[in-house]
């Protein structure tokens, strides 16, 4: 009956721990500071002013779908190499 109890209080300190960070989240992430000479930042810059600002988004939407359909891929790749290792879990993810 102990080992319930212990479980509920690991569970809650958990909980507790994980509202404590999701508060700092917004003080850690104000506190990044971003190079404006990064080469990225430089070239995103440059295709801006050249493209114009309808251009530009156009291009960072295929840039965003180019990344999903990669990040998509991978997934696909990795599922399939699991179900390979793993023959009892051939049908459990399936991704068209």
């Amino acid at each position: 009956m102990g080992w319930i109890i212990d479980a509920f209080t690991q569970f809650k300190e958990t909980i507790l721990i994980l509202l404590d960070q999701l508060l700092l989240l917004p003080d850690r992430l104000d506190s990044i500071k971003f190079d404006e000479n990064f080469i990225i930042t430089r070239f995103l810059a440059l295709i801006h002013y050249i493209l114009g600002t309808p251009l530009y988004l156009m291009f960072c939407l295929v840039l965003l779908i180019g990344a999903g359909f990669i990040l998509y891929r991978i997934a696909k790749t990795l599922l399939h190499i699991l179900q390979l290792m793993f023959p009892k879990l051939k049908g459990k993810f399936i991704l068209p």
